[in-house]
């Protein structure tokens, strides 16, 4: 049988187990003291609904915006840009994502929200707007309309 400390612990365990213990805290102190050297990160996304039409958002560069809308896709109807953005200020990342409404009524044909996400580039102004519509009527009044002035600061 292994020699065993007072405690009852095999004495070639303790090493590990004081080792362990040391990287714990270690980690742990690191994680919670902020280094000088480190970059602040990039800005926290900017999200905003339905009520931010009209209105004028201001960003950073490299700061995401995202407008989530509601929609219903069974409906035919969606959210596409209608003026585009200028691109050397903000632009679409990716295509329009669907996410359904949660919590909610989850049956086939319920609606759920349209979510954009851009990125601004760099300083500057420009204006964006979407359009809430069935994508073979272009000849039709759209059904909604989301406006938005961005400055890029």
């Amino acid at each position: 049988m292994r020699d065993a400390h007072p405690l009852g612990v095999p004495l070639l365990r303790i090493p590990f187990v004081l080792l362990l213990v040391t990287i714990v805290v270690a980690c742990g102190s690191a994680a919670s003291s902020p280094s000088s050297t480190s970059s602040p990160g990039p800005p926290a996304q900017l999200a905003i609904d339905r009520a931010a039409s009209g209105t004028t958002v201001t960003l950073a560069p490299g700061q995401p915006l995202v407008i989530a809308l509601d929609t219903n896709p069974s409906t035919g109807y969606g959210w596409e840009v209608d003026v585009a953005p200028d691109p050397a200020v903000l632009t679409l990342v990716g295509e329009p994502a669907y996410v359904p409404a949660s919590g909610g009524d989850q049956r086939v044909g319920a609606g759920g929200q349209s979510v954009l996400t851009f990125r601004a580039v760099a300083p500057g102004e420009t204006s964006l707007a979407l359009v809430y519509r069935r994508a073979w009527e272009a000849m039709v009044e759209p059904e909604d309309r989301f406006e938005l002035a961005v400055v890029v600061r």
